[in-house]
């Protein structure tokens, strides 16, 4: 019971970063999304910490962090 809803807040959170990073309209909760991102990313951790999710999950969503925005041919040099 309890291992459904860690996935499902793990896949939630992912998610959340995912839309996060492609949603770029000028909305007035805009201004808070700064703040957002970083309480995903302390809670990605603090999920780590607890191993609800490995290092390979963490390790991917900062690099799609860190890659977003560039074009395939920039990113190829990165090692993921």
């Amino acid at each position: 019971r309890h291992s459904s809803f860690g996935v499902t807040l793990v896949d939630t959170l992912l998610e959340e970063m995912r839309t996060g990073l492609e949603d770029h309209t000028n909305t007035s909760s805009a201004a808070g999304q700064p703040q957002r991102r970083i309480a995903q990313m302390r809670l990605l951790g603090e999920l780590y910490n607890y191993r609800l999710v490995d290092s390979k999950v963490v390790f991917q969503t900062l690099h799609s962090i860190l890659s977003f925005g560039y074009d395939r041919e920039d990113v190829l040099g990165m090692d993921p």
